[in-house]
């Protein structure tokens, strides 16, 4: 247990999560076109509604309405 908190410490230690977020975001994109779809894929993987939100605004992603 302990290896494993171990080696998620010194893995974001070395990655910010943000940036994480941004290139699954941006793969997520290659394959998938409605929003929801695209967070439910990112949420599924682990990121916090309000990351992915960050990174889609961010990259000026289209909500639609």
């Amino acid at each position: 247990r302990n290896a494993a908190k171990k080696a998620l410490d010194e893995f974001f230690e070395e990655h910010n999560q943000m940036e994480i977020c941004r290139r699954a975001l941006k793969k997520a994109r290659a394959t998938k076109n409605d929003p929801d779809k695209i967070k439910a894929s990112l949420m599924q993987k682990g990121f916090s509604l309000k990351e992915i939100e960050s990174a889609m605004k961010e990259s000026d992603f289209e909500y639609g309405c």
